[in-house]
């Protein structure tokens, strides 16, 4: 049986920033609407580039699978049943709530929901922009996100929403540990490049500087180093850089498609997704590039891995062959022998 893979449509440097922004389609055995911004392709054209940060949810609602031994992983539905095409799911510092994006209310807002769904809540209903990608700040009290090619931070209770990027095509925003700063993906030097900033917009600074992209940043726990995939070896891999912008170094280095660098909590480990077996699948591999473990093992896609603050489970992404897509979770334990722990008792929520 033949899985989707998506297809990454991006307006050359020089198309107008207002006028739709980062683009894509999904391409599918049936035709679905467009999905948000998502990388999967395997080998992408210079006149391409990566938009992202996002999955296509073509079903109605978001699943958790139960986790065993870890609370915050929750046992039932993140989000309320009617929640539209969701994506990003990002969790609270504390392990209590998630936020993610959805386009259940027209455009796509961020919504914040707590991890039991018992509470949903649209915190940028009054925006008419596409806002996608959420990040916590670290005391929980902020989310940044982007929102049309532009960088925004939003209360956690929806309060205020204040834009801090004014330029460019900006993407894929990321909150220090220190919550000082913020990481993202611009082209405004031509390329995409990894650059920070402080939080109100201010002292921004470029991090890469390579005739390659480089995309969705991640930061280390202790806030020394950044996670990042970029093509510049010619295909996708992942690279931590310092903090203070030096000493570039590959950590994982295939020739497939390696993306969505995330840190576990401890700052041991780094999930990352990759199609090195075919469809995309989840898989960490050590700070320092050894010991890569393959976490999940389907015939869907599985992406996007967020570790759960207590680092006992990773979060993600997997597409069905059905074309519904769920938020599936898993532990996030590697026996001794290199393998992952299955967790028997994990099941999927499935919708009504």
């Amino acid at each position: 049986m033949t899985f989707s893979r998506f297809r990454v449509n991006i307006p050359t440097a020089s198309s107008d920033r207002t006028g739709g922004g980062l683009e894509s389609e999904m391409t599918l055995e049936q035709q679905y609407p467009p999905p948000p911004r998502f990388l999967v392709h395997r080998k992408i054209r210079n006149s391409l580039i990566v938009t992202a940060v996002a999955i296509a949810t073509i079903a109605s609602i978001v699943y958790l699978t139960a986790c065993a031994g870890a609370p915050p992983c929750g046992d039932g539905p993140i989000a309320p049943k009617d929640l539209g095409n969701a994506a990003n799911p990002a969790w609270s510092p504390d392990g209590e709530r998630i936020a993610f994006d959805t386009d259940r209310d027209g455009d796509r807002d961020i919504y914040v929901t707590d991890i039991d769904g018992s509470v949903g809540r649209n915190l940028t209903k009054q925006s008419k922009r596409d806002d996608r990608r959420p990040s916590w700040s670290p005391d929980g009290s902020m989310i940044v996100f982007d929102s049309d090619n532009d960088i925004f931070i939003v209360d956690a209770d929806g309060a205020e929403i204040s834009q801090v990027t004014d330029s460019d095509r900006n993407f894929a925003p990321t909150w220090s540990p220190d919550g000082t700063k913020i990481a993202f993906a611009s082209d405004r030097d031509g390329d995409w490049d990894i650059f920070v900033m402080d939080t109100d917009g201010t002292n921004i600074r470029r991090f890469t500087d390579s005739t390659a992209d480089d995309i969705t940043p991640a930061w280390s726990p202790d806030g020394t180093e950044i996670a990042f995939a970029s093509e510049r070896d010619g295909d996708w891999d992942i690279f931590i850089i310092n903090a203070d912008g030096s000493d570039v170094v590959s950590v994982v280095d295939s020739p497939d498609e390696d993306t969505f660098p995330t840190w576990s909590p401890d700052g041991s480990r780094i999930a990352f997704t990759s199609d090195r077996d075919g469809d995309q699948d989840i898989f960490t591999v050590s700070a320092d590039g050894s010991g890569t473990v393959r976490m999940t093992d389907t015939l869907s896609v599985d992406t996007l891995p967020v570790w759960s603050p207590d680092g006992k489970c990773i979060a993600f992404a997997s597409e069905q062959s059905s074309g519904r897509s769920y938020i599936d979770v898993i532990q996030a334990e590697v026996s001794g022998t290199g393998e992952a722990v299955e967790d028997s008792s994990s099941r999927r929520f499935r919708g009504r």
